[in-house]
């Protein structure tokens, strides 16, 4: 008693003012802080995981968080300051040290009930496991270790201790909880680049997965297939794997078709007149002739060519400023491969289907009226066609074919 009395009495007018002007400086810092931390990363949380920024809001984590930078700048003014404060600056800084401890717990512990608040109706709607026990044993978890540590600040227990307990338990918990805490930071990345989300059509060849996103938990994302099955992936191997996402080409408001034809090489010849005269009344074919500086070597395939462009060019679900081309690829055993590349401006799956159906269509009707055929492999009823039959004469009645009788005429 005597001592801690002696120790008031050697407090001096000077000291005083010093700790008032440390205190206004802490509580200047803490205010600028709070206002960055509420302005710049709380609406980060926002955009990356909706919800959570509210729920850290009802948990104060912003306060938490604001509260570790005065500490911060007051260690740095007793640099300055701590040689006139003598043993009082000693224990200013162990202060400091001890409520920088308490704050950190208080803050982990805030982000482990926002983050439990937020996962918990998934789980719920996804019948996942209960995370309850496991936020319970992180927040005990907290609270050891940061009393811990607290008493290392005023009693002489070793950091290495402590941090060897520290590694222990995150090795266990990485064992343990691996595969959740995998999937939970798979998400936040996932919905912080715009990857996935509710709405979106993604296809997984891998797993037959190919449809609309219904949720995205933190555990299972679940997509409704074309067929309208339901079928569920973790966000890990969505991260780790490779998908396709749909995405950006509803938002274009623009999807592509493209379709190989295969033209038989030997129905490959000039044009003569009347077919050269016909073409003329197609779309886009006269203003291709008149571009030519002669017609005299001008093939019915490229005819074929302008006039299926022409098409794609008053089509009125063809993006014209978008690419749109027929061209030859080289030449193969199955003939003549001749390419159509477009962008529609319907992206929904059954209107674009149909769409795509009737260019493709008209592309293979229209060949014909150039004399070109259309590669296929030949059927059965058109190899019966190119065999002729064979005759045959009546059987003997022991079943065997007759010989042939002789001619005994001259």
């Amino acid at each position: 008693m005597d001592s801690f009395e002696q120790f008031l009495a050697s407090i001096t007018f000077g000291d005083l003012t010093i700790i008032l002007a440390l205190a206004l400086i802490g509580l200047i810092a803490y205010g600028v802080a709070l206002r960055l931390i509420d302005t710049l990363l709380i609406p980060l949380v926002r955009r990356a995981r909706p919800g959570l920024d509210t729920a850290l809001r009802q948990q104060r984590f912003s306060r938490y968080a604001a509260l570790l930078v005065p500490p911060v700048v007051i260690k740095l003014a007793l640099v300055v300051v701590g040689a006139q404060l003598g043993s009082l600056a000693t224990l200013i800084s162990q202060a400091l040290e001890f409520f920088v401890i308490l704050d950190l717990a208080l803050l982990l512990n805030a982000l482990l009930r926002a983050i439990e608040h937020v996962v918990e109706p998934e789980r719920k709607a996804l019948g996942a496991l209960p995370l309850r026990r496991l936020f319970q044993i992180l927040r005990v978890t907290n609270i050891v270790l940061a009393a811990i540590l607290a008493l290392g600040v005023f009693y002489d227990i070793q950091l290495g201790w402590v941090l060897g307990s520290l590694g222990l338990l995150a090795a266990a918990a990485s064992i343990v909880f691996g595969d959740l805490i995998y999937n939970v930071v798979a998400r936040t990345i996932l919905v912080s680049q715009n990857l996935v989300a509710v709405g979106n059509w993604i296809s997984i060849p891998a797993l037959s997965i190919d449809g609309q996103v219904r949720t995205v938990g933190s555990f299972l994302i679940e997509v409704e297939n074309w067929d309208k099955s339901v079928a569920t992936v973790p966000p890990r191997y969505l991260l780790t794997n490779s998908f396709r996402s749909w995405q950006q080409m509803t938002r274009s408001g623009s999807r592509r078709i493209m379709h190989t034809l295969y033209l038989d090489l030997a129905s490959v010849r000039p044009a003569d007149v009347p077919m050269l005269a016909e073409a003329r009344t197609l779309p886009g074919v006269a203003a291709y002739l008149d571009g030519l500086a002669s017609v005299s070597t001008v093939t019915n395939i490229a005819l074929y060519r302008a006039a299926v462009r022409g098409y794609l060019e008053t089509h009125p679900q063809v993006q014209t400023e978008l690419p749109f081309h027929m061209f030859d690829l080289d030449a193969t055993h199955l003939g003549l491969p001749v390419q159509i590349l477009a962008f529609l401006r319907e992206t929904a799956e059954l209107p674009y289907r149909l769409i795509d159906a009737e260019i493709y269509e008209h592309a293979l009707v229209l060949a014909g009226n150039f004399g070109l055929c259309v590669y296929q492999v030949p059927g059965d009823h058109e190899l019966r066609d190119a065999v002729a039959p064979v005759e045959r004469g009546p059987l003997d009645p022991d079943g065997t074919v007759p010989a042939p009788a002789h001619d005994t005429t001259r």
